[in-house]
């Protein structure tokens, strides 16, 4: 059966979408890009961005397609791929019974409930959602990229900033999430002579959940 119309005002922009979320800035996105949409019911993205260091390793989602899906009045997906970690994932999301699945290469997480998921699964989780928050609808969290640049950019020199992340439907349970991501990254904390400049909190738009994320500098030279 087909799909039914994606709607001018069921996605956040046009063509292009620089006013990204600090969620979006901190994987290393500075915009997405809308690159066809050659059916009523599905668009395709396009990812533009750099390297940053999440949760203790190097991720890089610049030119990701990500496809953009609505399946009923209330319910959509998307798919991507991640490259450099060979994984195709999907999000599922159902806002008419608040439903959230997640799949990797065909393996399937209920992101409702609480799950014993590695490191770079849930990294993909919190990549995914955000996915789905900056195309759905405008977010109230948003940055701009200017003012965001001169806190998270790296300095002139050997140092670099790095991040852990945690995501959980509450805050407290993100703080939680994010104290495991850190606890994973430890070994690479103290390999770059990391210190921890401060954490913050921040929520997606759709009863997604909420991100906590910790800041620290660290020391990249040899």
């Amino acid at each position: 059966m087909l799909g039914i119309e994606i709607k001018s005002e069921e996605v956040s922009f046009d063509s292009v979408k620089t006013d990204i979320s600090k969620i979006s800035y901190l994987l290393g996105v500075n915009k997405y890009t809308k690159s066809r949409q050659s059916q009523p019911d599905e668009m395709t993205l396009v990812v533009g961005g750099k390297n940053n260091i999440i949760n203790g390793e190097i991720i890089n989602l610049n030119n990701s397609k990500i496809v953009f899906k609505k399946i009923t009045a209330l319910s959509y997906t998307l798919n991507t791929y991640f490259k450099d970690w060979g994984v195709t994932a999907s999000l599922s999301v159902d806002n008419a019974t608040n439903s959230f699945i997640m799949k990797l290469n065909n393996v399937s997480f209920n992101l409702q409930k609480k799950l014993d998921m590695t490191s770079r699964q849930r990294l993909v989780a919190i990549i995914l959602l955000n996915y789905y928050d900056e195309f759905r609808v405008s977010n109230p969290y948003l940055v701009n990229g200017s003012s965001i640049r001169s806190e998270n950019e790296s300095p002139i020199g050997k140092s670099i900033y790095s991040f852990t992340i945690g995501w959980g439907f509450t805050r407290e349970q993100s703080i939680d999430d994010e104290l495991s991501a850190r606890g994973g990254s430890v070994d690479e904390i103290k390999k770059y002579e990391c210190t921890l400049l401060g954490t913050s909190n921040s929520c997606f738009f759709e009863s997604l959940g909420c991100v906590t994320i910790s800041t620290f500098k660290c020391n990249i030279a040899s």
